[in-house]
């Protein structure tokens, strides 16, 4: 009886989120689609027919994999580091991680356009640099997600006996170590585009249009296409988490499906 009610509330918990989600996205798609005349998809086409869509998704997507890729270079080896060699230091690095959240935007701007002036004043000019930003601000998301990966495998025993059997560092970093955490990489990527992919502050201090401030621009004007747009956002973003989780299962964490 016990076991019953267990799956009854746990059945209404899994019915209440779901329509907690789903009603707001609902109502978005409704509203993006009626007009005083009916039904319509206007919105859509708009936005598809729009050049500058396309261009500040481009935006997006080029410092998204940029930020992606240069954050993972640098944290792989920086949380691979601390719980090898130097676990005194992971709660600095904690604190460093999180320190960006008690800096207000504008102050991080400014300091940042000032050292940048003098050391590389050719990257004021260009879209590249928001990502240095951008991966300051997924610092926090993507050593969470490495950690706990790190964390679940028995990471030193793997590399020993790896090492036992003759492998150096770099086969063992190819064949052991990072098959064991290709899904805390893959899960680290993934949040580390949404972060990207969502960030509007400092994009419209720096006056880009990325895909966060061309969707306020056209919100100002456009409230049907401002609404389709962050419908379609949101899908992709979903579509992104259903491919890491169906990537995810089909290659886990094992390391011998690196030999594949």
């Amino acid at each position: 009886m016990n076991g019953r009610r267990s799956n009854v509330g746990l059945a209404l918990i899994a019915i209440a989120c779901l329509l907690f989600f789903a009603i707001p996205l609902i109502c978005l798609a409704a509203f993006s689609v009626t007009s005083g005349d009916g039904l319509t998809i206007a919105a859509y086409s708009g936005i598809f027919s729009n050049p500058q869509f396309w261009s500040s998704t481009g935006l997006s997507l080029l410092l998204a994999a940029l930020t992606t890729v240069l954050s993972l270079a640098l944290m792989v080896p920086t949380v691979l580091w601390i719980h090898l060699r130097a676990p005194r230091y992971r709660g600095l690095v904690e604190g460093i991680t999180l320190l960006v959240f008690a800096i207000p935007p504008i102050t991080l701007v400014i300091g940042a356009s000032g050292l940048l002036l003098g050391f590389a004043p050719a990257m004021l000019g260009t879209p590249l640099i928001l990502v240095p930003f951008y991966i300051v601000l997924s610092f926090a998301f993507t050593y969470r997600a490495l950690d706990t990966g790190v964390q679940s495998v028995s990471l030193r025993t793997l590399i020993d006996a790896a090492q036992s059997l003759g492998a150096g560092w770099f086969l063992t970093a190819r064949r052991v170590t990072l098959p064991a955490l290709r899904t805390s990489i893959l899960g680290a990527a993934f949040l580390t585009i949404t972060v990207v992919l969502g960030e509007y502050v400092l994009a419209s201090l720096f006056l880009y249009q990325t895909l966060p401030v061309f969707m306020a621009e056209i919100g100002a004007s456009q409230a049907q296409g401002s609404a389709a747009l962050a419908l379609l956002t949101v899908l992709a973003t979903w579509l992104l988490l259903v491919v890491v989780s169906v990537i995810t299962r089909r290659f886990g964490g094992n390391p011998a499906m690196a030999k594949g």
